[in-house]
């Protein structure tokens, strides 16, 4: 209780701690250093030691100039160590260099460049539509999506299952939903705006009183590390049988 409380005081100090002004964070990675262009992100680093309550993120284009700033929370992950939730802001695509302070109130001086990857932001695919947008449960189906931005060497479709109308819950409070919550399985390039891939086929509910919903989220990869963003959906075809 006594540390939770020095991280709250020490979380809501608006005085810099000049340590900062010298002193670098002890990072150990960038979880994923790949994001979405012109939509804020966030990035996550992991830390050897729960230090930088206040910590900031910084990025800087190719040429050193400052693109903008992120504040970070500082989570404890208890055995596995500790990690920085880095607001990303909004950046056209390119390849920045990542800079953190360990108290961002102490001004532009106490950034410091982490050493490994840069950050990569990748412009998205932009889903239109999917055709057919719906089919069987029982089989799989050839879909065809269209759009804009589709490219890269490694093209994927994503799919995102969820819980229907009147499931029951969790001692948690999440509703009960499908048997599996997500599935990829890679894509076919046609050209700059079409691309085909293969659905799964419906999963079913989880347990009994779960519902699985019939409309299933698609997203296309780019480069297999950037997420469409659009919310196109197909829907499987249920048998009364089924939905029950």
């Amino acid at each position: 209780m006594l540390h939770f409380l020095c991280l709250v005081i020490i979380a809501g100090a608006s005085a810099c701690n000049p340590k900062w002004n010298s002193q670098v964070l002890p990072v150990s990675s960038v979880d994923w250093p790949w994001l979405a262009a012109n939509v804020n992100g966030t990035l996550a680093v992991e830390l050897k030691d729960l230090v930088g309550e206040n910590a900031g993120l910084l990025l800087k284009d190719s040429s050193g100039a400052g693109a903008g700033k992120g504040d970070c929370k500082l989570v404890d992950k208890g055995f596995w160590g500790a990690e920085l939730q880095c607001e990303a802001p909004a950046l056209d695509a390119g390849v920045y260099s990542l800079f953190l302070s360990g108290d961002r109130t102490c001004g532009d001086t106490s950034y410091k460049k982490v050493d490994g990857p840069n950050v990569t932001i990748i412009e998205p695919a932009r889903v239109a539509g999917v055709t057919p947008a719906h089919g069987p449960a029982t089989s799989q189906t050839k879909i065809t999506l269209q759009g804009t931005h589709f490219g890269g060497e490694r093209l994927s479709c994503v799919f995102d299952f969820f819980a229907g109308p009147g499931a029951k819950k969790t001692a948690a409070g999440n509703p009960m939903g499908c048997s599996t919550t997500i599935a990829k399985y890679g894509a076919k390039l046609v050209n700059g705006t079409h691309a085909t891939c293969t659905t799964p086929r419906w999963p079913g509910p989880e347990a009994a009183g779960a519902v699985c919903s019939p409309k299933m989220l698609v997203r296309l990869t780019n480069e297999g590390h950037v997420r469409s963003l659009e919310p196109v959906f197909f829907t499987f075809d249920l048998e009364s049988t089924l939905i029950v």
